[in-house]
């Protein structure tokens, strides 16, 4: 698995919509960062480290100096944007790159991004290695993260994982793997999945609906041309629209 997923990042927005009229604060970037430096030392402190991949075997390791141990969570990369101007629904329609972390470098093992939009919502990025991730583990780093920001108690990890890799075509489903249970003071995310991507071309990604709605949502990500294609194709089915 190791050798397989290095050439994949694992990158995934959250967006959160603003506070419910009870809450009397809104979204908080330095508790963002705080409590992201108590989850990563306390709860995932391998990720202290820089990624190191063997070229011959695939082998991943994870290098920790006495240095980078002392230094601790504090210098993983963690950017902010306290005035983005779209609200939550423009964000989770556009889904764009500025609302993720800069581009994560080769031996970088996690950065992240809080970004809090016009309305008072709260956008969550995070790119981490493959490697070290998938999806369970993504959702539950990120419901963890969520008792921390809020002073609640942390969750038993549940194990859980779903992928089919075809000739050409990619399948994963995240359906019933904690995608949306994140809580940061009260508040579960609309949107959790990932930006829009440039580079994506054969993939398929089967999510829990968002905003907590029935069924699921089903994410196609193709290059452009054959995207044009199946919007035409869909838009000739008429069952497909009822």
């Amino acid at each position: 698995m190791d050798a397989v997923m290095h050439s994949f990042g694992f990158i995934i927005l959250y967006i959160f919509p603003p506070p419910s009229s009870n809450s009397t604060v809104g979204y908080d970037l330095d508790k963002l960062h705080r409590s992201f430096v108590t989850l990563v030392e306390e709860d995932y402190p391998l990720l202290v480290g820089e990624l190191h991949v063997d070229p011959q075997t695939g082998i991943v390791n994870v290098k920790q100096s006495p240095e980078r141990r002392q230094r601790g969570a504090q210098e993983i990369r963690f950017e902010t944007n306290p005035n983005n101007s779209m609200t939550t629904e423009e964000a989770i329609k556009m889904r764009t790159l500025d609302l993720m972390p800069t581009q994560r470098s080769k031996m970088e093992l996690i950065c992240a991004k809080g970004t809090l939009l016009a309305d008072g919502g709260l956008v969550i990025g995070v790119d981490a290695s493959h490697t070290l991730f998938d999806g369970e583990a993504m959702f539950t780093f990120m419901t963890v993260w969520g008792q921390h920001y809020s002073g609640k108690n942390v969750s038993a990890v549940q194990v859980g994982t779903n992928f089919v890799f075809g000739p050409d075509l990619m399948f994963t489903s995240w359906v019933h793997m904690g995608m949306y249970n994140a809580e940061f003071d009260g508040t579960h995310p609309w949107y959790a999945c990932v930006p829009r991507i440039p580079c994506y071309d054969g993939f398929n990604m089967i999510t829990e609906a968002r905003k907590g709605g029935d069924g699921v949502d089903v994410g196609v990500f193709l290059e452009s041309g054959a995207m044009e294609r199946l919007k035409k194709l869909y838009a000739e089915v008429e069952y497909l629209h009822e």
